[in-house]
């Protein structure tokens, strides 16, 4: 149990933020849900991501542990990423509109979730994370993506909107 107790123990201590990202196989494993995972360990796979640190994403799942994001990586279900300051979480809402030919699946993915987290937070979000996690082509991803975009023009505007279809790839 190091990697991961080391990187939460260095973001307790103000020095480093251990942030994660789901794999592929922790795509695959939320539709299959085929692993003997704890309730708290499945939720924390569901919310997390490179967005926020793994302290914040600890004291968002009640119950969550430093044990449950080792779990989830030694499954292979969750990979530490770089700390924020190199990590692309927020730059790509400056992505301009020619990233949308470059966007791939995880790409989209990662995207769509920061998205709605940041314009609908982890309750309003959590239909639309739902249907990110069934999507299984970028195809498909696109028409969540474009949902997404209507559901924040309907809450936050016009203005608001625009710049997510931006940071989403998606054609103005």
């Amino acid at each position: 149990m190091g990697l991961v107790k080391d990187k939460v123990n260095a973001v307790r201590g103000g020095t480093m933020g251990a942030c994660f990202t789901k794999t592929e196989l922790g795509r695959q494993e939320l539709r299959a849900r085929s692993l003997p995972l704890s309730r708290t360990a499945r939720n924390l796979l569901f919310v997390i991501d490179s967005a926020r640190a793994a302290t914040e994403w600890l004291s968002m799942v009640q119950g969550a542990t430093v044990e449950d994001l080792q779990t989830l990586q030694d499954a292979g279900l969750i990979a530490v990423l770089a700390p924020p300051a190199t990590a692309p979480a927020t730059p790509p809402m400056r992505t301009p509109p020619a990233a949308e030919s470059t966007l791939s699946y995880g790409q989209l993915y990662e995207q769509l979730n920061a998205q709605i987290k940041s314009h609908l937070g982890l309750i309003k979000g959590y239909h639309f994370s739902l249907e990110i996690e069934k999507a299984s082509s970028v195809a498909e991803l696109r028409d969540v993506a474009q949902r997404l975009v209507d559901e924040v023009h309907r809450l936050k505007g016009e203005r608001v909107a625009q710049s997510t279809q931006v940071a989403l790839g998606l054609s103005a």
